[in-house]
């Protein structure tokens, strides 16, 4: 293959052919990857149907307090607070993480651990 292209003398030309290639790749590639990667706070790829989890930072008072006390009821699943307030139960369990004294965030966490292995479609 590298015989049809270059033969043993003109490896200096190759190699200078294939720096000019690279570079011309990279005078268009880099000012695109630039443009779309300095928006800050715009996701680069959302796929369609999906809304932008909100950040726990962004949350006021009021709804901690809401997420919170729906974490501690019995009735209330992970599913249900990912729908009105889009927070996985990951996010919810770092959040009562940082909320909880921790002997109440232990027994929470016992709880939720216990009732998930009698109902399934519990937390």
């Amino acid at each position: 293959m590298t015989q049809a292209a270059f033969h043993k003398s003109q490896v200096g030309l190759s190699a200078a052919s294939a720096m000019m290639m690279f570079m011309a790749v990279a005078a268009v590639i880099i000012p695109y990857l630039y443009s779309e990667l300095r928006r800050v706070g715009e996701p680069i790829y959302r796929p369609r149907g999906v809304t932008p989890v909100p950040k726990v930072s962004t949350l006021s008072d009021e709804e901690i307090s809401e997420i919170i006390e729906m974490a501690l009821s019995d009735h209330t699943s992970f599913a249900q607070i990912e729908a009105l307030y889009g927070l996985r139960d990951k996010d919810v369990k770092a959040l009562m993480r940082r909320n909880l004294k921790r002997g109440s965030y232990e027994a929470w966490r016992r709880r939720v651990r216990a009732f998930s292995d009698r109902r399934a479609t519990y937390k």
